[in-house]
C-alpha cells in the first residue's frame, strides 16, 4: 500500500510472488479485486460509510497470463570471467521518465564509457534490463538469476541496480542503501562525489534484488532523494509524488542531478571491476548477522538452543575480522596485483565467503528459489524462532515448528562454517611467506 496525501494514484503490484510462480506459490495470489483510490475519494468513501451502507460496483481485470519479452543485457568484457551486474528495469508505468527511463539512459552510458575503457578492465561488466519489474514482480530479473544461477555464483562479484536517478530536486544521498559488506565502499564514494556524510541501510526485499540466492552482494537501489520535507510516501521517483503516476514525464527530470548520479555509478563499477582487491568489508556483515543472532536468542528467552549459532558467529567473526586486516594491507602493497598466490588466494576467499553470507543474511528458502516479497530481517532462516513465545510449552504446533527450526540452524551454520573455512584458509595462504 503507498498512502499519500497527493491527489494521485501510484499504480502497482499486490502479489507477494517474486518473479514467475511455481506449483506450490499459486495459491499465494490475491483472490479479490483490488483497485487504487485517491486519498479524497477514499475519505468520501470512508464519510460516505460513516452515514450507513454503501453500494459500489467494482470492474477489475487480471491478467496472469504468460508472455514471452525481450531482456536486453550488453556484455563489456574484462581480463577475468568474474564482473559486476549492472541492471535497471526498461518497463515503466506510463511514460516512467524517472522510474526508470533516466536509469536506461545511465546503464546504457556505462555500457558506452566501460566499453571504451575495456582494456583496463580487470573484472567485466554486464548492464541489463529488466522487463516484467513492477507488472510481473522482478520477472525478468528472477528469469536471469535461474537461468545464469551457476555463472552467477561463480563469477559475479557485485549487483548494483540503477533505479529513478537524475529526479528533479533529488539532492540528498542520505541512506545508501547497501548489504553490508559495501556499505563502507558506498558511504565513502558518496563522500568522495557529493561531499555529504551519509549512513546506510539495509536492501528490502524490492528492487530486482533477485541475486541473493546465488550469493550476489548488493549496492544501491534508488540513489539521489529529494530533501526532508519534500518526500512522499512512495517507492521510487527519488521519493517524489509523480511516481508511477501519469504525471511522470520528462519535465521532472534534472540533468545535472543525472549527471551527479551517472557519475557515482560509473566510479562504484569501475572500481569494482579494476581493483586487485575488491573493496569489501566482511566483518560487517557477520556483525550485522551476530547482532541478529542475539536479538532472535532474546526474544526467544530458552525456548530454542541458539548457542550453536552464537558459537558459529563468534568464529566467523575472529575470522573475517584477521582476514579484514590482512586484504587490506595486501592491497597497498607495492606488487600486489602481481602476486598471483596471494590474491587469488584472497578474491577466492572473498567470493565463497560472501556467498555464504548473503545466503543466510538474505534467503529465508531455498537458494535456487525466491523467497516472496515480503518484509524480511536479517538472518531469514531463524526469525520464525519468535513464534515459539505465542505456542504452548509442548504441543503439536511446537514440535513442528522446532523440527523446521533444527534444519534450519543447520543450514545457517553450515553457511557459516563455509564462510570461515574459506577466510582462514586464505588467511594461512597469506601468512606463509
Amino acid at each position: 500500500l503507498w498512502p499519500s496525501d497527493e491527489d494521485a494514484i501510484h499504480e502497482g503490484i499486490v502479489s507477494p510472488v517474486w518473479g514467475a510462480p511455481t506449483p506450490e506459490k499459486t495459491a499465494a495470489f490475491p483472490r479479490i479485486p483490488i483497485l487504487g483510490v485517491t486519498k479524497a475519494s477514499g475519505e468520501a468513501l470512508r464519510a460516505a460509510l460513516a452515514q450507513g451502507p454503501v453500494r459500489l460496483r467494482v470492474h477489475s481485470r487480471t491478467d496472469t497470463g504468460w508472455r514471452r519479452v525481450t531482456l536486453p543485457v550488453a556484455t563489456v568484457p574484462g581480463a577475468t570471467p568474474e564482473y559486476v551486474l549492472f541492471s535497471g528495469h526498461v518497463d515503466s508505468w506510463y511514460l516512467g521518465a524517472t522510474d526508470n527511463a533516466t536509469g536506461n539512459v545511465v546503464t546504457m552510458e556505462v555500457a558506452r564509457v566501460m566499453h571504451a575503457h575495456r582494456d583496463r578492465l580487470r573484472r567485466g561488466v554486464r548492464c541489463a534490463f529488466w522487463p516484467g519489474h513492477s507488472t510481473g514482480r522482478y520477472a525478468g530479473s528472477s528469469w536471469y538469476a535461474d537461468q545464469h544461477w551457476q555463472d552467477l555464483y561463480d563469477h559475479c562479484v557485485l549487483h548494483i541496480n540503477c533505479d529513478s536517478p537524475g529526479v528533479q530536486g533529488a539532492t540528498e544521498y542520505d541512506p545508501v542503501t547497501a548489504s553490508a559488506e559495501t556499505a563502507d565502499f558506498g558511504v565513502a564514494l558518496i563522500k568522495d562525489l557529493t561531499g555529504q556524510s551519509v549512513g546506510w541501510e539495509r536492501p528490502v526485499r524490492a528492487g530486482d534484488q533477485s541475486f541473493w540466492g546465488a550469493g550476489v552482494p548488493s549496492l544501491f537501489m534508488g540513489l539521489s532523494v529529494r530533501p526532508k520535507g519534500q518526500r512522499w510516501a512512495v517507492g521510487g521517483s527519488g521519493l517524489a509524488w509523480w511516481w508511477h503516476t501519469e504525471a511522470d514525464t520528462i519535465d521532472k527530470v534534472d540533468p545535472k542531478v543525472l549527471h551527479l548520479d551517472a557519475r557515482i555509478y560509473l566510479a562504484a563499477i569501475y572500481r569494482f571491476a579494476t581493483e586487485p582487491v575488491l573493496p569489501v568489508r566482511l566483518e560487517a556483515a557477520v556483525a550485522e548477522l551476530d547482532d541478529a543472532a542475539a536479538a532472535i536468542s532474546r526474544d526467544v528467552d530458552g525456548r530454542f538452543d541458539l548457542a550453536p549459532v552464537r558459537d558459529a558467529v563468534s568464529r566467523l567473526r575472529s575470522a573475517a575480522s584477521a582476514f579484514d586486516a590482512a586484504a587490506a594491507a595486501f592491497s597497498v602493497r607495492s606488487g600486489a596485483a602481481t602476486d598471483d598466490r596471494r590474491l587469488a588466494a584472497i578474491n577466492r576467499a572473498h567470493r565463497d565467503a560472501v556467498r555464504a553470507l548473503i545466503q543466510v543474511g538474505y534467503t529465508g528458502g531455498s537458494p535456487f528459489d525466491h523467497d516472496l516479497a515480503v518484509p524480511q530481517l536479517p538472518l531469514p532462516a531463524l526469525q520464525e524462532a519468535r513464534d515459539l513465545g505465542s505456542l504452548g510449552p509442548d504441543t503439536h504446533e511446537t514440535r513442528l515448528l522446532h523440527t523446521r527450526l533444527i534444519r534450519q540452524c543447520n543450514k545457517v551454520m553450515h553457511g557459516l562454517a563455509t564462510a570461515a573455512d574459506a577466510l582462514e584458509t586464505a588467511l594461512a595462504v597469506l601468512k606463509d611467506g
